[in-house]
């Protein structure tokens, strides 16, 4: 694979600019935890919900999810995430959005374990922490894989020099900033993953004359494109929505992101504003871009793999330079992905580990060191686990993304607005929930991508019987929750 000039330069120019930005704002910050980890509560409606959905659109939104469409179809692939995500953003805005944001306002915490702690008592606590930390290392494998699959193509470079570089890009500019450097340039690489998923479905219908006559010659190659596949179960139709927007609605990197935002209103407002990028970017960029790839590469998809269809669009339609932003984009969505999982975890580790059982006595300076080292080792030992794992990148992130969905979306949503929920309940909520999940993924007898829908109940009866088979929860947690729902603002 041989190098691309112009589609190098303006990657390294985009790589340079991601590097200003943290630079810039790390002189900008503040000192302290609030400053570090939650942009001292200063971020506005336009940059935080650019943010959010620039956290969420990962390299396996660019590169995996996107090659569902080829691989199950449209139905399947642009109209159930494009479900999903909504879904999920517009119960994160209604449900959970205001009363986490006023919980950290009010308590000065930063993390879903610092309210699982709270609601539920120290085990729901530490459990909550210990699963964050595992789950959402294990989740930057698939998105370094998608970083060096794109850096790769640019570079022409072996597959294991590209994942290196662009897991080292994003840990200079995650480790100097923090949370303000994050925002800001999350909000640039918003701006450029929309433009070129847009851009792309856009040159892609009008080079072949229209949806119709690019639809017809797609379902060719894919006779489902446009209806249900029939070597998916139908139940799939319905859990791979719900298990994204389980996932959006407890998400920890996600749900961080409402504590930087200037009030719970401004909060809600960026949440809608996601939810509406991610409509647009589902159901009209895989529509154009998925189907092209078919037209474009068929041969190729089938062989290598269809996590491979956005680089062959690209390859094909966009000019050198357009083809250097889009590679910048796909560079984009992986870093940005990966820069907040990585400022959750270390902010769990900072929080909920350092401060509390290794050094109780720690300056907020101390912690933020002691976690900035945890995850320069998360950042190399993820390069070792994308270098090793040949897994489809889509059904790797689908299986994350359903996990954490199953163990927190039940007893965080009960936590908020049920006063009788208690510690017992909440444990069995975590509990049940990730273990019936990995209990009917691991047994194969399920159809894919339906574990969510067996995941789901178990929680909720989790929740609901451990919590009214014991003791009423204090006074205390009852004011607790009422506390979430007074508006500060």
């Amino acid at each position: 694979m041989a190098l691309k000039t112009v589609e190098l330069t303006v990657t390294i120019l985009y790589f340079a600019v991601c590097i200003g930005i943290a630079v810039y704002f790390t002189a900008r910050a503040g000192a302290g935890s609030t400053a570090y980890w939650a942009a001292e509560r200063g971020i506005g409606v336009w940059v935080n919900g650019v943010g959010v959905f620039t956290t969420l659109v990962s390299g396996g939104s660019f590169l995996g999810f996107l090659g569902f469409t080829g691989q199950f179809g449209w139905v399947f692939a642009g109209v159930s995430l494009a479900t999903g995500t909504t879904l999920g953003f517009v119960l994160l805005g209604l449900l959970v959005g205001g009363p986490l944001r006023r919980y950290s306002e009010v308590q000065g915490k930063f993390t879903l374990s610092n309210f699982f702690t709270e609601r539920y008592g120290p085990a729901a606590g530490r459990l909550a922490t210990m699963l964050i930390i595992v789950i959402l290392w294990i989740y930057i494998v698939p998105q370094l894989m998608a970083g060096g699959m794109a850096a790769q193509y640019v570079l022409g470079v072996s597959r294991t020099l590209a994942i290196v570089l662009v897991g080292a890009v994003i840990l200079v500019y995650v480790l100097l900033g923090g949370m303000l450097s994050v925002t800001w340039t999350d909000f640039v690489q918003g701006i450029l993953k929309f433009a070129m998923m847009i851009g792309l479905s856009w040159v892609a219908i009008d080079t072949y004359g229209g949806l119709g006559p690019l639809i017809e010659k797609a379902t060719v190659e894919q006779p489902s494109l446009m209806s249900l596949h029939p070597k998916l179960s139908p139940w799939a139709y319905v859990g791979l929505p719900l298990g994204i927007a389980v996932f959006i609605t407890s998400s920890p990197h996600t749900i961080m992101r409402l504590f930087t935002a200037r009030s719970v209103r401004k909060g809600r407002a960026a949440l809608s504003l996601t939810a509406a990028l991610c409509l647009v970017f589902h159901l009209f960029g895989y529509l154009g871009v998925g189907t092209a790839a078919l037209v474009i590469a068929p041969d190729v998809l089938r062989t290598k793999g269809y996590d491979k269809s956005f680089l062959e669009v690209m390859d094909a339609l966009f000019s050198p330079l357009l083809r250097g932003l889009a590679i910048s984009a796909i560079l984009a969505a992986v870093m940005s992905t990966t820069a907040g999982i990585l400022l959750t975890v270390g902010a769990e580790f900072s929080v909920n580990v350092y401060k509390r059982f290794m050094r109780r006595e720690a300056t907020d300076r101390e912690a933020i060191r002691a976690s900035q080292i945890l995850m320069l080792v998360i950042g190399i030992s993820t390069v070792v686990g994308a270098l090793a794992v040949k897994e489809s990148i889509g059904k790797l992130i689908a299986m994350l993304v359903m996990a954490m969905g199953s163990a927190f979306s039940v007893p965080l949503l009960a936590g908020i607005w049920w006063k009788r929920a208690n510690a017992v309940g909440g444990v069995l909520g975590i509990v049940g929930g990730l273990a019936s999940y990995l209990a009917a993924h691991w047994s194969g007898r399920l159809p894919a991508f339906t574990e969510i829908l067996v995941a789901f109940p178990v929680s909720l009866l989790g929740v609901v019987v451990g919590s009214l088979l014991s003791a009423r929860p204090s006074f205390e947690k009852a004011q607790f929750v009422e506390a979430l729902h007074t508006p500060t603002d």
